[in-house]
């Protein structure tokens, strides 16, 4: 509860503010002075206001920037996810137009060489040793003894046979031989599996017309292949003072270690040797 001294002060606060109230509002329009401190104070208040705002349109900058960063980074993750998404599609068209081409390679093949051919995926390959597993036996038509080829030419023999799979010897194993003559002079030669992938061709006089570069062709010898396949391409001929014969290597037309799909020549076929 308040006191009469506490309610008596109060109420003489009210009654002087409402007179000073009423003083300032009769003097305020007939002093000069008052007004001359109201027109110096008012661009005073119009500073303080703007101040006062600033941090407000700060935010309001600052959240508008943010905002457009990360829409700008939104619209960057739609840009890189469709960027992968078309390169992806370009990698696969890329994909069927290899294998497109590839088919219509095989499929030239067989147009061109009277052969019955039965298509074989490689389940694995050992280029180094110079074998293929396919995934494809005799239950396919599958034989062993029976050539083996690709779009480029000749990659090896049919070595072992199961109902399911057959392992193919290449080209480049030690193990494998195969009778080729130079498309250029007509010269007949044996190509053997040698190291690095490449082919030797052993026992070919001094004064043979072979040179580097020329295209190795199946001679037709042997049963194995038709006349006319390529095999491989002569990468060095060197003449040795004193030796009979001629050191010459070959790499295979086909890249043995890149293939897919090879093409088995139906029917069994004697050796080449």
């Amino acid at each position: 509860m308040f006191t009469a001294s506490q309610l008596n002060k109060g109420s003489l606060t009210l009654v002087g503010l409402l007179l000073f109230s009423v003083v300032i509002m009769w003097v305020e329009p007939k002093s000069s002075t008052v007004q001359m401190f109201r027109e110096q104070a008012l661009p005073l208040s119009q500073l303080v206001n703007k101040i006062a705002l600033k941090p407000y349109g700060y935010g309001v900058s600052i959240g508008s920037w943010i905002s457009t960063q990360a829409s700008w980074v939104n619209q960057k993750n739609v840009w890189l996810f469709e960027r992968k998404h078309l390169t992806e599609q370009q990698q696969y068209i890329d994909y069927l137009a290899k294998e497109n081409q590839r088919l219509k390679s095989l499929l030239d093949l067989q147009q061109t060489f009277p052969l019955t051919l039965i298509a074989a995926p490689v389940a694995r390959s050992d280029s180094v040793v110079g074998t293929l597993i396919l995934s494809k036996g005799s239950a396919s038509g599958i034989q062993e003894g029976a050539g083996v080829v690709g779009v480029k030419g000749v990659i090896g023999f049919v070595d072992k046979v199961t109902s399911g799979s057959a392992q193919v010897l290449l080209l480049n194993n030690h193990r494998h031989a195969i009778a080729v003559q130079s498309q250029r002079s007509g010269v007949r030669m044996m190509a053997t599996g040698g190291a690095n992938g490449r082919l030797i061709i052993d026992h070919v006089p001094d004064t043979t017309d072979i040179q580097t570069g020329d295209l190795l062709i199946t001679s037709g010898l042997g049963d194995r292949f038709p006349a006319g396949l390529e095999v491989a391409i002569v990468t060095t001929v060197e003449h040795v003072a004193g030796k009979p014969f001629a050191n010459i290597s070959a790499i295979p037309r086909e890249t043995l270690s890149q293939l897919d799909y090879v093409l088995v020549m139906e029917g069994k076929k004697v050796a080449e040797f």
